[in-house]
């Protein structure tokens, strides 16, 4: 034991002395949500919103539905990319079947960390009756900042019909997909996401130096 925690001591040592200004930095997942807005009658608002962004400045986006359950009166872009552009292909424009909405976007600047990137806008089928529940989900396909691929997750959404034509949500359904990048989750993340990756090509001599060093040391306790 007493050896394995100079080993530890003796590497933090090291990374402290090459890497001085070496940060470890702790960022919450960005996740891509979908939720219930409002409804007025037999029409239903819903909007898709991104939380905790790491400075995003572009990204895809695709919302699936139920188009025997749902028809698309309405979308566009959302209050996060006032200042940003965006290009819809959904079913008002002729560029998706009913059930498909996608959404690619960009922004000359990082967009803020929370808020809105797109609203639709649905009126409920005529088929829909008491009872009856019916998914809504949303896929990261990118997501991109200054520094490359955006971890991120998704979160969608179930609505369940009540009496009267209302409707409210059901047990929403999390999973996790993040597309070019090296792991993928599934359910709610929680706590910090923290990675430290040291690059071995970086170290060069000086590194070559202190590990012939170590091996020295050990090599005479041994």
């Amino acid at each position: 034991m007493q050896k394995l925690r100079n080993k530890m001591m003796l590497f933090i040592l090291c990374i402290t002395v090459l890497f001085p200004g070496l940060k470890v930095s702790a960022q919450e997942t960005t996740a891509i949500t979908l939720k219930l807005e409002s409804q007025t009658d037999k029409k239903v608002n819903i909007s898709c919103n991104m939380l905790s962004g790491d400075a995003v400045t572009s990204g895809k986006i695709r919302v699936k539905y139920d188009g025997s359950k749902l028809k698309l009166n309405e979308s566009r872009k959302g209050s996060l990319l006032e200042s940003g552009s965006a290009e819809i292909n959904d079913p008002v424009s002729g560029n998706k079947s009913e059930g498909e909405v996608v959404m690619a976007f960009a922004s000359a600047n990082g967009l803020a960390a929370d808020g809105t990137l797109l609203y639709m806008n649905f009126t409920l089928g005529e088929t829909v009756k008491e009872g009856d529940t019916f998914d809504i989900t949303v896929s990261v396909e990118e997501l991109y900042n200054d520094h490359g691929v955006v971890e991120a997750m998704n979160k969608n959404l179930t609505l369940k019909a009540e009496a009267n034509n209302k409707v409210t949500t059901g047990d929403t359904d999390s999973t996790g997909k993040k597309e070019n990048s090296k792991s993928k989750s599934s359910g709610a993340k929680t706590g910090d996401h923290t990675n430290i990756v040291v690059p071995a090509a970086l170290l060069g001599g000086s590194a070559i130096l202190i590990i012939v060093l170590i091996r020295k040391v050990y090599l005479k306790r041994k």
